[in-house]
């Protein structure tokens, strides 16, 4: 589940970056949410106990443009199962910030998350802790129904130009 949990958040983050792919070009940082004059922004996020850990880098000129991204090399599977699951964004924050977002396999509610934040004094996340709370127990879990549960952090750090 640690997996799924962190693998969700990796696609949340690479979809910022195709939301423009289709005019052909990356992301700007205003276009990624980002206040102020970011330079460089390293993103870290990984389960509570540190493992699965993605860390992307990405570096803006002054106007904001995107000029290069690194990014981890994936890991290589044999095989792959997927189960094909939709996220809706159920709430955003006054920031504009996903806050909870529904998750369902076949149209039946499977789970939901939660996203708490922490700021700095520009108004960009460096912390971000991910909450899930499931529909369904598992056969000798202690996870009730609809109990949050930490699952995941996000750790941003972020240069801005002077």
């Amino acid at each position: 589940m640690t997996k799924l949990i962190a693998s969700f958040a990796l696609v949340v983050i690479i979809a910022l970056g195709l939301n423009a792919q289709g005019t052909k070009r990356w992301a700007s940082a205003r276009e990624r949410g980002l206040r102020g004059k970011v330079h460089i922004l390293v993103s870290s996020c990984s389960d509570m106990g540190g493992n699965y850990e993605t860390r992307y880098t990405y570096e803006f000129d002054r106007s904001g443009k995107l000029m290069k991204i690194a990014s981890p090399t994936p890991k290589k599977f044999d095989c792959i199962v997927s189960i094909p699951v939709s996220h809706k964004v159920a709430k955003r924050n006054d920031k504009g910030e996903i806050e909870e977002v529904s998750s369902f396999i076949e149209g039946s509610l499977v789970s939901k998350e939660k996203y708490e934040y922490e700021h700095d004094a520009i108004g960009n996340w460096v912390k971000q802790a991910t909450l899930l709370m499931r529909t369904y127990e598992m056969d000798g879990g202690d996870w009730k129904i609809g109990e949050w549960k930490p699952v995941g952090r996000c750790t941003r750090i972020i240069e801005y130009y002077p």
